[in-house]
């Protein structure tokens, strides 16, 4: 007994079917134009092969043995730590039917998700090739990058798979890098804004894609840890952004405009990195001003995409993106946001303040048995590397699991933030399975998350490398309710 089935030749779609129930004479049709596939298959288990047929048709027929897929890609073998590189691969059809829409997803073995790719519709001895840019683990070692490719044709699944192994090394023969700024930023009015350097003796270093308005004061390139001096351009537009490039990281130097803090010399970026609101939780926002005069200064708010995010101020403030106020000499302001009808959300902060002035958030959980829990976030400058200790042990006196949570704000403007953390256990080693599955960020953005498997029962060091200027927060919670922010250690 044999099933049949219609379907379109030009768009996959189904176009009818006939499913045996006994062995006879059966009929099966349909209104079609252009190419009609007909696939004929047994009714298994009741049938047994192999099994003769015959079809008559009132159209010409072509015997076909169908699509089908092949799959390769290719890859360096050898790519240093934290360099980008290109993976190709290429999906063939050497069957004798269309392949209709070829996806192609690559990823890191071991990690949920990956980058997807359309190879489209193949034709008939046709093959298309598709490049991914990746980025190399920042943690010298052995690696394996896991492709696949599958199509849906005619009712049947089509599937490819292939894996690259390949060794990340320390760049530049045991060199690893790290960069920051000892400000986020330079006023309008100009002057020096130093990048601070952290690699191993007799490493070499180079400061390159400088904008005309910044030039080096000294040195441009050299050997081993180093402070580089950069002289900003005084700037009498609107504010601006370079991308300036140090071995393979990216660091963001942002000017601002003459209105800034209302035209003052000192004002300055710190970043505020996590925000919660919605639900139970309610974010606050400090403003502290020990100077002897009246300042002005903003704040804006971006979500995990990068896009302004809306935060719901309460006490007639009302929903804003960016928030523009002003704060007494020797004053203070405060604000909340919080709306319980929102969904749970997370958010980063870039405030621009004066010199002597001080900003800082917290962000507040009520319970359902209204406890209230918060922590403080204090504001940071951004760096490319940093460290913090975690903990994911049972916390006995209440048998409640201990969490470890990371947030972290991608402070570029210009480019995405691919960030690497590996684990280590109290006694310095790896942990096997240990490096966090951080998505890549786009430029602003914002990720966070507290749920690692691979650390469960364990307490050691999260050691974590960006290509570019990031932010991050540490919480540590016992169970569900209670919270605390842990030391993040940024170079």
């Amino acid at each position: 007994m044999l099933n049949q089935y219609l379907y379109s030749g030009t768009s996959n779609a189904s176009l009818g079917s006939w499913l045996a129930d006994r062995d006879n004479v059966v009929q099966v049709d349909a209104p079609a134009s252009g190419a009609v596939v007909l696939k004929v298959k047994n009714a298994a288990p009741l049938c047994q092969l192999p099994e003769a047929f015959a079809i008559a048709a009132n159209v010409p027929i072509t015997a076909a043995a169908g699509p089908a897929l092949t799959f390769t890609c290719s890859a360096p073998s050898q790519v240093n730590a934290g360099a980008q590189f290109e993976v190709g691969c290429t999906a063939a059809n050497p069957g004798d039917l269309r392949l209709f829409q070829v996806e192609g997803v690559l990823n890191w073995l071991g990690q949920p998700g990956g980058t997807s790719q359309s190879f489209g519709n193949l034709e008939p001895g046709s093959g298309i090739t598709r490049t991914w840019t990746m980025t190399a683990p920042f943690s010298p070692g052995s690696y394996s990058l896991r492709a696949n490719a599958a199509s849906s044709s005619y009712g049947e699944s089509f599937t490819g798979e292939v894996t690259l192994n390949l060794t990340v090394q320390a760049s530049a023969a045991g060199c690893t890098y790290a960069a920051a700024t000892d400000s986020l930023s330079a006023p309008a009015t100009g002057g020096i804004l130093y990048l601070n350097i952290r690699t191993e003796p007799g490493c070499p270093w180079s400061v390159t894609n400088l904008p005309a308005w910044i030039t080096v004061s000294g040195a441009s390139q050299g050997l081993g840890p180093a402070s580089v001096a950069l002289s900003i351009a005084p700037n009498a537009g609107a504010a601006r952004t370079a991308g300036i490039s140090v071995a393979s990281l990216t660091v963001p130097v942002r000017q601002l405009d003459a209105g800034a803090c209302g035209g003052s010399s000192t004002c300055r970026l710190v970043a505020l990195p996590h925000l919660a609101f919605g639900q139970g939780w309610t974010t606050s926002l400090t403003v502290a001003n020990a100077r002897s005069s009246t300042t002005e200064f903003s704040v804006s708010f971006f979500g995990g995409s990068g896009a302004p995010a809306s935060l719901p101020f309460t006490g007639g403030v009302g929903p804003r993106s960016v928030l523009n106020a002003t704060v007494a000499a020797g004053g203070l302001r405060y604000y909340e946001a919080e709306d319980p009808a929102l969904p749970e959300q997370g958010a980063w902060g870039l405030a621009a303040v004066d010199a002597g002035v001080t900003v800082h958030a917290t962000f507040r959980r009520r319970t359902p048995q209204n406890l209230f829990y918060e922590a403080a976030v204090q504001p940071v400058a951004g760096y490319t590397q940093f460290s913090l200790p975690f903990d994911a042990t049972l916390f006995a006196p209440a048998s409640a699991q201990v969490f470890t949570g990371i947030a972290i704000a991608n402070l570029n403007p210009l480019g995405t933030a691919q960030v690497s953390c590996v684990a280590r256990d109290e006694n310095g080693t790896l942990i096997e399975g240990g490096t966090l599955n951080i998505p890549e960020l786009a430029p602003l953005g914002h990720w966070s998350d507290y749920l690692f498997p691979a650390l469960m029962g364990r307490r050691g060091r999260l050691e974590c490398r960006a290509n570019t200027l990031v932010a991050a927060i540490a919480i540590r919670a016992i169970g569900s309710d209670a919270f605390s922010t842990l030391p993040v250690s940024g170079d």
